[in-house]
């Protein structure tokens, strides 16, 4: 397999890094086409689908990295890196939380 260059880096309520030698593995890969968002405000204009191309990586058992890009709510285009941490499971279900960051919403704070 492919040897991951640089670090794998993915940031949410921890850091976590993947040194630059850990080896890719094709089945840990997921993409992710998007999503859908239901507003409560439906007067605003918002937009509900949300294409979009994105990857998750799972590190392991309990960490994925997650990264891509969608259209948003308001019709723009957004990017988005964030890290899935699920340490907890009930049955074949995961539970956990997910720590990102994103951009690309002009009308919220002043466009900024």
């Amino acid at each position: 397999m492919k040897r991951l260059l640089g670090l794998v880096c993915a940031g949410g309520a921890a850091l976590l890094c993947a040194p630059a030698h850990a080896e890719f593995e094709a089945s840990r890969l997921w993409l992710n086409a998007g999503f859908y968002s239901a507003h409560f405000d439906t007067g605003k204009g918002l937009r509900n689908a949300n294409p979009g191309l994105g990857f998750e990586y799972r590190i392991d058992e309990d960490w994925s990295a997650t990264a891509g890009r969608f259209i948003n709510s308001d019709n723009a285009h957004s990017s988005y890196v964030g890290a899935y941490y699920q340490p907890w499971r009930l049955g074949p279900v995961k539970l956990g939380v997910v720590g990102g960051a994103f951009n690309g919403y002009p009308k919220a704070f002043n466009g900024g």
